[in-house]
């Protein structure tokens, strides 16, 4: 049900760091829909990002694997 986040309040959430991406909620009460996405910044790298009206995607690398 949530439309934005801060960086802070994501960091909260997790001790280690993340690459974050989302999709806020959406619908006449905001209680529509909503993704949130993490990916691990120790374990993979975010090649890329993309966002629809009904997902989002991150296209990451294994660090470990290089894949």
């Amino acid at each position: 049900m949530r439309t934005k986040f801060t960086l802070s309040e994501l960091e909260r959430l997790s001790t280690h760091l993340f690459a974050w991406h989302w999709l806020p909620s959406s619908g006449i009460t905001g209680h529509s829909g909503g993704i949130l996405l993490g990916v691990k910044d120790a374990t993979f790298e975010v090649g890329g990002m993309d966002r629809g009206e009904f997902f989002v995607s991150m296209e990451i690398y294994e660090r470990a694997l290089n894949f």
